[in-house]
């Protein structure tokens, strides 16, 4: 039964380091391992210090050179790894640091299971330090999964910004286009892939900026009216959806083919855009729907539906 109290107290107080470590993820404070080493320890050691001052538990207890299983110095360790690893979210790396830092291989026990017990409560709380900095920077890293918490009802029309209510042009080329024409698309817009569509405006295919810029240069034509077939060098079997299909289904194929560019067309075949990952960042599909929500005076019951 002592026992069994003992390893509950420790879940217990892993379970507040772990909270304490997702609370510092979630506002996106990039604390470090100093601070998380400082935090953590001093936490712990004062909280197995009050129970061994209030004798609450045995300071009796063999375990490691000190002759207590509830040491302070212990505890310290313990609580500087579960901090930093519900933060981090860097099991073994932890561990393995805070065994070299003591030189007692006898603290992986008590530091392993700090460190799987803080993950697995952090885990439920939120996705971590690292990963919401990913989302502060905006770095376009797609998630496994369309997130749960963003609505199945999206289109990928509702993910495009519309200006003045409509979509904005897209900076397509034709089949056969001038060099003066080329060279005014790609000044014109930092894009790396560029719809290629026929004389009636219909998407047949897509083409790359460095394939652009290839051919120009191997071909050597200086003169800007001067003609550039880029049927030659377009990619035809290009995967197009339709801009009404479901947001997370476009996610999902987006993500299985490991694409770079999609396509999306509307009913008469003619590009509205061209989504790359920063157009699938849940982020910014959820800031972009409360926004439109805001705009129709719907924002607070959307808000609860999005998060």
């Amino acid at each position: 039964i002592i026992g069994r109290l003992f390893a509950l107290l420790y879940m217990w107080l892993f379970t507040i380091i772990g909270v304490q470590a997702n609370s510092a993820a979630h506002a996106s404070v990039q604390t470090g391992f100093g601070p998380c080493l400082l935090d953590g320890s001093t936490i712990f050691s004062c909280a197995v210090q009050q129970l061994l001052h209030a004798g609450l538990v045995p300071s009796d207890a063999p375990f490691l050179e000190t002759g207590r299983f509830f040491d302070p110095g212990v505890a310290a360790a313990v609580g500087a790894a579960a901090f930093m690893n519900g933060s981090s979210r860097v099991t073994m790396f932890v561990t393995l640091t805070m065994v070299e830092i003591t030189g007692d291989v006898k603290l992986i026990l008590p530091v392993g299971l700090a460190c799987i017990v803080s993950q697995l409560v952090a885990d439920r709380i939120y996705p971590g330090l690292f990963h919401a900095l990913i989302d502060v920077a905006s770095m376009p890293v797609l998630p496994d999964d369309w997130p749960e918490v963003l609505t199945a009802t999206h289109r990928v029309c509702d993910a495009i910004e519309k200006v003045d209510g409509r979509f904005p042009p897209v900076v397509s080329c034709e089949v056969v286009e001038t060099r003066g024409a080329l060279d005014a698309k790609l000044a014109s817009c930092r894009h790396n892939g560029f719809p290629v569509v026929n004389r009636a405006g219909r998407t047949v295919g897509i083409i790359r900026r460095r394939m652009i810029e290839k051919e120009v240069e191997a071909q050597g034509i200086v003169e800007s009216h001067s003609q550039i077939n880029l049927g030659r060098i377009m990619e035809f079997h290009d995967v197009t959806i339709p801009h009404t299909l479901p947001l997370d289904r476009a996610f999902r194929l987006f993500k299985m083919m490991e694409m770079r560019h999609l396509v999306a067309v509307d009913a008469d075949y003619k590009p509205v855009a061209v989504l790359t990952r920063h157009f699938f960042m849940p982020s910014r599909v959820a800031h972009l729907t409360l926004h439109q929500l805001g705009a129709s005076g719907r924002g607070e019951a959307g808000a609860t539906n999005l998060f």
